[in-house]
């Protein structure tokens, strides 16, 4: 293995996919899933971020937070998952996020993320039978 005798653009990637690699079996070990998130760097010292995730967490979360406001809003109660159609896509309700101006949080048949008016949503699925799903 090199010895590094500074940071460089060259070498700062190498450094931090080492350390990712020597966290791994860490992660493991305790449930979660470890990865860098970046780094600031100078020629004699740098800092690695790293992100640590519950896996499940996340998605365990938005449906208790959808769960919890869906009805004040006017969606089901059951909605996460749910399919409607808007415009030539297909999206699958993933969650709420009550702190923004479009609130429904919604993955593209693609795998992109949109955000959309709760109104939109409701009539989408009130006038799309794919949304039975």
């Amino acid at each position: 293995m090199m010895k590094i005798k500074k940071f460089d653009s060259n070498n700062i990637d190498v450094v931090a996919a080492a350390l990712e690699a020597a966290i791994r079996d860490t992660a493991k070990k305790l449930g979660l899933d470890i990865k860098g998130h970046g780094c600031t760097w100078g020629p004699s010292e740098t800092t690695f971020r790293l992100r640590a995730i519950v896996p499940g967490a996340a998605e365990r979360e938005a449906k208790a937070e959808y769960k919890q406001y869906a009805k004040s809003i006017g969606l089901p109660a059951d909605g996460i998952g749910k399919v409607f159609v808007y415009g030539k896509h297909s999206y699958t309700i993933a969650g709420l996020d009550m702190g923004k101006r479009y609130p429904v949080k919604a993955v593209r048949n693609d795998g992109r993320s949109w955000g959309f008016a709760e109104s939109l949503v409701i009539d989408a699925l009130k006038n799309d039978p794919a949304s039975a799903k």
